[in-house]
């Protein structure tokens, strides 16, 4: 299903659905709810700062684990993006910080120990290095200072990779003890999904190409080129002796 969203084109995954039919089935509809209000809070943190860094939201797509956000925009500084990715973990764990100092002042009520746990979960979650997790974008941004954007494409992939069947390994090792399992068949493909289409995605276009060119320029990285128009008289030689001389 496909939407817009103010200026966003806003999509809902159809693995939506039978997750709310089961959360209903089972009577965890009161969970999903929880769930639901802590990943909006986890995604405006997110909105908030890409506004903040020029950016604007180009495509938002909905899945049971949360949202994907595609970012566009004019912005100054590409490392503006690992902030983008880092607000939305550290306002989890802000709002689950303050949800468990306050819970003893709701008494009996259980629903913001449930609240500070689910946002508590959310962030560690996505603090995992695998994409689309936040983790993964932030190691990105940061990998792209140091090698070409297709290595840290790589690298992410090679991770999420590793992370996907650790937690397949896990879910079969709870299979074998007895224990309820849920996501954890669903999950690592998700996440082995989403970094494979990342890594096949082509490079950023030529605004990119030329922010890194003038990144690399400011940082010593590359030089200035220096054009020099020579008469036409001249030879070729006297033209090199010329590019000599001025280095």
């Amino acid at each position: 299903m496909t939407f817009r969203l103010g200026r966003a084109e806003a999509r809902i995954s159809f693995a939506l659905l039978p997750l709310v039919v089961f959360c209903i089935i089972t009577g965890e509809l009161e969970s999903l709810l929880i769930s639901a209000l802590s990943l909006a809070i986890h995604e405006a943190a997110h909105v908030i700062a890409a506004k903040n860094a020029g950016f604007w939201i180009e495509r938002i797509t909905f899945y049971p684990f949360g949202a994907v956000m595609h970012l566009n925009g004019g912005f100054s500084d590409r490392s503006a993006a690992w902030t983008v990715a880092a607000a939305g973990p550290l306002c989890s764990l802000a709002v689950s910080g303050i949800l468990m100092l306050l819970s003893p002042i709701f008494g009996a009520s259980q629903i913001p120990l449930l609240l500070a746990r689910a946002n508590l979960a959310i962030a560690l979650i996505n603090l995992l290095p695998a994409y689309p997790l936040d983790g993964g974008r932030i190691l990105c941004a940061v990998l792209l200072k140091a090698v070409r954007e297709r290595t840290a494409r790589t690298v992410a992939l090679i991770l999420t990779a590793l992370i996907s069947l650790a937690i397949a390994g896990t879910g079969v090792f709870l299979v074998v003890r007895g224990d309820p399992v849920r996501g954890f068949v669903a999950i690592p493909a998700f996440l082995l999904g989403a970094a494979i289409r990342e890594w096949r995605l082509p490079n950023n276009g030529t605004v990119a190409k030329v922010m890194d060119r003038r990144e690399a320029v400011r940082s010593g990285a590359a030089q200035r080129a220096v054009t020099f128009v020579v008469p036409d008289d001249l030879t070729v030689g006297e033209a090199v002796a010329l590019l000599s001389e001025r280095r």
